[in-house]
């Protein structure tokens, strides 16, 4: 164990915090203080290390167990984050020692508390566990909330199946959080037996992938998901030796040898590492993998597809699901996008599918272009193409949550509830070029966390924040988002006959995108391209 020795500085620490008022918890590093957050009945505890992560050609390896200290750790520095792509709009505390969670305890003697442990958004290479996103939610005084940070980009994900860089450090950062979670909870009033994973877009991936994953069993009981999922294109990479080859050509190394590639990254800067915020069109390079059996613990040993079609994971309560104009994400590459898709559509497909000649994946492309914008390019910036653009891109990112909430309907799990955020109001993202708003990425979960101005929404919103907070926190606490007893209209698990619950100003069950399925079924039967471990090369 290591021996930490905690100097408290007053700067730029726990803004908003109460320092007269402070509660002690001892757990099992040592005694941690934390304090109370002004105008709330919460009290906060920032920056506690759950890991310590290894150093210099170690980096890319396991975490290393926590420090440990004599005395009473304050627990108040805030905005810690792990080394990233460096971004000017950003106020983060970069440091290697960044493996911390933040607590959030509301003020009650009850113990036994639900636990809500939230995994940060950022596509695996930026942002950090942030600031509170749940005091709404906490008022009731039914759950405690943690958050984290984890090891991101090339640190965290690079994946090349040696003794040194085996893959998949971020993520087995991530359940070192979670066992430190299960550890120690109990001393913040929390139940170790009632843990939910919840997650947004890049978290929401991480979050399924902990349902098949054998290093997290037994460590929590529900998952929320939220807006992403393992059977996206951009949630596992296809071959990761090819993603580590096109990251090092950048410098012009060129390696011929999978030991060559492998001292290049030993050897490499943190500069480096983070110079490129590089993207292969919307897909990041450095991102979860299967991981190649070298004699260690492997957070994946298979593809996710695999592992849910053949029954292969934990059958536990599920709130799974996405909103209704996903694509709305994508705007923000149109004016570049437009112009390649009507040029090569066949460079927009989904980055899953493997076509065994440049013919069929010309195929497949006039069968996608003709059946989301017809026969004719037409005006890119009329309403007509714009909405078609949302919705194709809407149907790449959603119907791989379909596809995996068959799959795990028909291996056996009975207790997946399936959504569609659907709200548009004032507060809404507006499509580009047009007069017309969308439910976009994650906005269930803006909904849901707090807002900066909580009090000036209009009035739907508030009643659909107030909903969503009730039916998350019914999630959290019993595996039901509507229990028995509630007033709130029913919403029976999720079956293979596409009805699920539509989370609008009328909260109803629907039938709907039935026909994106039907038309992405058979290609994905044909073309799909699992993912596959490192190799030599």
């Amino acid at each position: 164990m290591f021996l930490f020795l905690y100097i408290l500085i007053f700067v730029n620490f726990c803004d908003g915090s109460n320092f007269t008022k402070s509660r002690v918890v001892h757990i099992s590093q040592g005694n941690v203080r934390g304090y109370k957050l002004s105008g709330w009945d919460i009290y906060v505890y920032y920056g506690i290390p759950y890991a310590s992560p290894p150093t210099g050609r170690d980096r890319y390896k396991p975490p290393l167990p926590p420090p440990v200290w004599n005395n009473t750790l304050d627990a108040v520095y805030k905005n810690i984050a792990c080394p990233q792509y460096y971004n000017k709009t950003t106020n983060y505390n970069i440091k290697h020692n960044c493996l911390i969670v933040n607590v959030y305890v509301p003020d009650t003697n009850a113990t036994n508390l639900s636990v809500l442990m939230y995994i940060h958004r950022g596509s695996f290479q930026t942002k950090n566990a942030g600031k509170v996103l749940f005091k709404n939610m906490m008022q009731t005084k039914r759950l405690i909330v943690v958050t984290f940070n984890y090891r991101l980009g090339a640190v965290g994900f690079l994946c090349l199946g040696t003794k040194n860089i085996p893959g998949y450090a971020g993520m087995k950062d991530q359940v070192s959080a979670l066992k430190w979670v299960k550890k120690n909870i109990a001393c913040f009033g929390g139940n170790p037996e009632n843990i939910t994973i919840d997650g947004t877009s890049a978290g929401a991936k991480s979050a399924d992938l902990f349902v098949v994953s054998k290093m997290t069993k037994g460590l929590f009981s529900k998952i929320i998901i939220e807006s992403g999922g393992s059977l996206q294109d951009n949630s596992i990479q296809v071959d990761p030796i090819k993603n580590a080859l096109q990251y090092a050509s950048l410098v012009d190394f060129q390696p011929n040898t999978i030991e060559q590639l492998e001292e290049f990254y030993l050897s490499a800067s943190n500069d480096t590492l983070f110079a490129y915020h590089l993207r292969d069109r919307h897909n990041y390079l450095f991102k979860p993998c299967v991981e190649r059996d070298i004699g260690q613990e492997r957070f994946l040993d298979d593809s996710p597809y695999n592992l849910i079609k053949n029954g292969n994971y934990y059958n536990l309560p599920m709130l799974y699901g996405f909103t209704a104009q996903e694509g709305i994400l994508r705007m923000k590459t149109f004016d570049e996008w437009s112009v390649q898709m009507n040029a090569n559509f066949a460079s927009v497909l989904p980055t899953d599918l493997n076509f065994p000649s440049r013919r069929e994946k010309e195929k497949v492309a006039q069968l996608a272009k003709q059946h989301y914008f017809g026969d004719k390019d037409g005006d890119k910036y009329s309403y007509t193409y714009i909405l078609s653009y949302v919705n194709y891109f809407t149907d790449i990112l959603v119907y791989p949550l379909l596809r995996a909430a068959r799959l795990y309907d028909k291996t056996g799990n009975d207790k997946l509830y399936l959504y569609q955020f659907a709200f548009v109001g004032e507060e809404s993202s507006q499509i580009k070029y047009t007069n017309l708003r969308g439910a976009t990425h994650c906005s269930q979960a803006d909904a849901i966390q707090d807002s900066d101005n909580e009090g000036c929404v209009s009035n739907r919103y508030k009643t659909i924040k107030s909903i969503m907070r009730e039916l998350w926190i019914n999630f959290i606490t019993s595996g039901e988002p509507v229990p028995k007893n509630s007033s709130l209209v029913p919403w029976p698990p999720f079956r293979s006959d596409w009805a699920y619950m539509i989370l609008d100003d009328n909260f109803q069950m629907k039938r709907i995108y039935e026909n994106s399925a039907l038309f992405w079924d058979p290609i994905y039967e044909r073309y799909y391209d699992n993912p596959i471990p490192p190799y030599d090369f």
